[in-house]
């Protein structure tokens, strides 16, 4: 009675504060393409469900369920998100109570989890919400499937199962389940080697069984491909050493990910060695831990729960992988404790060192993911005023915000969500076609007035970011290389409507300047310049014309 009376009381504080931390995410407005999977959604949930080689109909269903809860408030998606994420923080809690058979170490892990940095895209980001959908069907059946192996009640292993097949229906990624599984029984089972692994194939097979049969129908009815795209069965072993040292320093490092990333950007053969020398150590603390079964299960579930994804380096990967991570450092804490005189006072200090560090960093990619929504509802405001008063039906756009610092603002599914704002916000009908030239990574809101565009000759346009830090991007052009090599100036990209050249790059090998050619004969052209848009000649604003 007292423990269950124990767990409800660490529950509701987990709530508590998981309300009182990301209250702040329900300001957070629609971003890049959260409009037009939630339009899809609700008008066509079979294309959002087998989209792009994916097949996620529970992000679907949730989004179409959104849409008709919430309509166009984005408060109410996000208090979804927020939902999603406090429901797989009290999983990660029962999950921690299990493995790490201690009340303190879990309640920790637990914590660990709700603030960590890492997070802060599947949880501020609506689109975003796959990992997290999946985590609760993963998490779920992980728990169900202890209680059966430790019980051996039938009705846990169904339950696990059907579980784990949710979990496929969320995200690919939880194709690691059985694995899982494996991982469980050889750590925990206390009978010899041999037994153990023949109970654990025994014990896994129903879930194989059940991956068997999902691949076996998206193979064949789905998208012809066994898990999603072909980047992922690509096989570099340099990208995939590479991946894996970056993935484990996002997890133990929790902020400073845009500065750092920049800085090993342009020092490559330094990050090798850092790959080299991290992945070493942490082979080193895989040995020594071997005779520490808690230990030992949540770094093989940090590379297990990795393997689908090794080939792609995505910070929103991490989401199901860092659990491991937060339930071992709540374990190492609760040794502290145990381990000598003033130990407890020592973990005490380093378990508040870490929590004031993870929020910390989440207030700032919290504050950052506002800061781009407002971005994203001003620049689209202004864009639809401009569109409204020249009352054309198509429109070249020469740039408009694509990130900022790394934040998702407009960079995918602008015809949609500048369509939804000009009928929801200013009463018009919509139908409006606008092509984007360029897409600009801010480093800074302010280096959105820093562009500067130039005419060079009709229909022909200079654009440059030279006097910022900001520089360009393209994510419709696929053939574009993302590594530091992939730029060259002189570059050509040829599309229907324009041509676009790259006229010069910053010292980090990143757009700086272009030249943009229209080629569809009397498309208008819009360009945004000093808080102002343009069309050609026209002016939307105050200001001058900007030649």
């Amino acid at each position: 009675m007292m423990k269950s009376k124990a767990i409800l009381v660490d529950s509701l504080f987990l709530v508590f504060v998981s309300g009182l931390v990301f209250y702040g995410s329900l300001d957070i407005y629609f971003l890049s393409e959260n409009i037009g999977h939630i339009k899809t959604a609700s008008e066509n949930f079979l294309e959002l469900a087998f989209t792009n080689y994916y097949f996620r109909p529970l992000y679907a269903l949730s989004l179409h369920l959104d849409h008709r809860v919430w309509g166009a408030e984005p408060a109410g998606y996000h208090l979804t998100n927020l939902l999603l994420h406090t429901l797989n923080t009290l999983l990660s809690y029962l999950l921690g109570l299990q493995i790490l058979k201690n009340r303190f170490a879990a309640l920790i892990g637990a914590f660990f989890f709700l603030l960590h940095p890492i997070h802060s895209l599947s949880l501020f980001w609506i689109s975003g919400r796959t990992d997290m959908l999946c985590a609760v069907f993963y998490l779920s059946g992980l728990i169900a499937f202890i209680r059966y192996f430790q019980e051996k009640e039938p009705r846990f292993q169904a339950l696990g199962a059907g579980l784990f097949a949710l979990s496929m229906l969320a995200k690919e990624m939880a194709l690691s389940f059985p694995l899982i599984i494996i991982a469980y029984v050889l750590v925990f089972d206390v009978s010899p080697l041999k037994g153990r692994a023949l109970k654990s194939l025994r014990m896994s097979a129903p879930y194989f069984l059940i991956l068997l049969v999902f691949i076996l129908v998206r193979t064949i009815f789905i998208s012809g491909e066994i898990v999603s795209t072909k980047d992922h069965a690509v096989l570099d072993p340099l990208q995939l050493l590479k991946n894996s040292a970056a993935y484990l320093g996002l997890l133990a490092i929790p902020g400073g990910h845009i500065e750092i990333a920049r800085f090993l950007k342009s020092h490559p053969a330094l990050f090798i060695i850092l790959s080299l020398a991290g992945l070493v150590i942490f082979l080193f603390f895989l040995n020594r831990i071997r005779k520490s079964p808690p230990l030992l299960f949540c770094t093989l579930f940090i590379l297990i729960t990795l393997l689908p994804v090794l080939r792609l380096m995505m910070r929103w990967y991490l989401y199901i992988p860092s659990l491991g991570f937060c339930l071992a450092l709540g374990y190492a804490l609760q040794r502290l404790q145990e381990a000598k005189r003033g130990g407890a006072r020592l973990s005490y200090l380093l378990a508040g060192l870490i929590f004031f560090g993870y929020a910390f960093f989440i207030f700032q990619e919290q504050n950052r993911w506002v800061r781009a929504g407002q971005l994203s509802r001003e620049f689209s405001g202004k864009l639809c005023q401009a569109i409204i008063e020249h009352k054309a039906q198509k429109y070249l756009l020469l740039s408009l915000p694509g990130k900022l610092e790394e934040t998702p603002v407009m960079l995918h599914g602008v015809n949609a969500f500048i369509n939804f704002r000009l009928a929801q916000d200013f009463g018009h009908p919509g139908g409006v076609e606008i092509t984007p030239a360029s897409f600009i990574s801010l480093r800074k809101e302010t280096d959105l007035d820093r562009l500067i565009v130039g005419k060079a000759r009709p229909g022909e346009y200079l654009l440059s970011l030279e006097l910022s830090e900001s520089f360009f991007v393209f994510p419709s052009r696929s053939d574009i290389p993302l590594r530091k090599s992939g730029l060259q100036e002189g570059l050509l990209l040829q599309e229907e409507a324009f041509t676009l050249r790259i006229e010069s790059l910053n010292r980090d090998r990143e757009a700086a300047k272009l030249h943009v050619a229209v080629t569809e004969p009397g498309l208008p052209v819009l360009y945004y310049l000093n808080g102002n848009f343009y069309l050609e000649e026209n002016i939307f604003g105050e200001g001058d014309s900007g030649e």
